[in-house]
């Protein structure tokens, strides 16, 4: 029977790097027996995406139906197709993504669909959405991680049997999102295990795809989305920050890091709520009758997300310093324009 493997995310959990890995081998998967479409992907030489089949994004939602329809013909010669968008996930959450799952379902009904969730402990998946909202100015409020990381809806362990019902737990591959349990402690490894693809001849993507803000920066970026009027705005901000945290503190572009913002009793209380659910997913979908999900790991330092006056000095300095050159750039443009005329 033919296949067509769906991953759904979720969100925060090594997709922009799987996102690069299809894109700079999607030629090599085509002859191992795996087309990744481009329909419905987002346009990028960097990664392969199909957002637009998950709906797109909020702020441009679509009806991917015509494009769900294209793939399924344009695969009648395919025996395996793959496609990546940690929208989908999200969209389990409300009426209007089940249905749309319950479609593909009948437009794949020869097919088998099989759906691929990587699960990260909660309170590591809090922190770092909180990190993500923070850097594209999702999040404008002032919440500090810690209150968000309490305060956050979402909910894995629901998206998963969401998408269960649906296609039926046995299409359902659930990965915990932890190195250590990963095939060869490689996310990409851990994938081509789980799809059947021996890993042989594959390039991988040279640096982190998505770097983080270094914690200063971090802080500065949540005070300043706070005042700023328009996501937009405090989109202008990212650019340069990001230049400031590879500039200062190159651990940022590592994709596992060493510290963590939230507090061993936060962190208690996040898994405390889970726990339960935890055992579940454990039993019913890795088979260990001991209900453990996530192994042991050891404690990351606690580090205050706390912004010094001369940190800020420093960040507002490197700011002004990024304006300017780039101010100078345009000018040096502007007058050989001048000259040509």
């Amino acid at each position: 029977m033919k296949q067509i493997y769906i991953h759904v995310g979720a969100g925060k959990t090594g997709t922009s790097a799987l996102q690069e890995f299809f894109f700079i081998n999607r030629h090599l998967l085509d002859e191992k027996g795996v087309w990744v479409p481009t329909i419905g992907a987002v346009e990028s030489n960097r990664f392969i995406a199909h957002h637009d089949l998950a709906g797109g994004r909020d702020s441009a939602p679509i009806d991917p139906r015509l494009l769900w329809e294209k793939v399924r013909s344009e695969s009648e010669n395919k025996s395996c197709v793959l496609v990546s968008s940690e929208i989908f996930h999200s969209r389990l959450r409300g009426q209007w993504g089940k249905d749309l799952f319950l479609w593909i379902k009948s437009l794949f009904y020869d097919w088998r669909v099989v759906c691929i969730y990587y699960i990260r402990r909660q309170d590591q998946w809090n922190e770092s959405a909180y990190e993500q909202w923070v850097k594209d100015g999702t999040l404008r409020n002032g919440t500090t991680v810690e209150e968000f990381s309490l305060s956050f809806a979402g909910n894995q362990v629901e998206e998963i049997s969401n998408i269960s019902e649906i296609f039926g737990k046995e299409n359902v591959v659930v990965r915990p999102y932890q190195r250590k349990q990963m095939v060869s402690g490689s996310i990409f490894s851990d994938f081509l295990s789980h799809v059947g693809i021996k890993e042989e001849g594959f390039s991988y993507p040279e640096k982190n795809p998505n770097p983080r803000l270094s914690i200063d920066a971090l802080e500065f970026k949540r005070m300043s989305n706070a005042v700023l009027q328009t996501k937009k705005e405090a989109q202008y901000l990212l650019r340069p920050l990001i230049e400031y945290s590879n500039a200062k503190h190159r651990s940022t572009s590592e994709i596992y890091r060493s510290y963590t913002l939230i507090s061993r009793d936060v962190r208690k209380e996040i898994l405390d709520r889970y726990s339960e659910d935890y055992s579940y997913i454990a039993k019913e979908y890795l088979g260990r009758e001991d209900g453990n999900l996530f192994y042991e790991e050891e404690d990351k330092k606690h580090v205050s997300a706390y912004l010094e006056l001369e940190e800020a000095v420093k960040i507002t300095s490197f700011l002004f310093v990024n304006i300017i050159k780039r101010l100078e750039k345009i000018e040096k443009r502007v007058r050989l324009l001048e000259c040509d005329d």
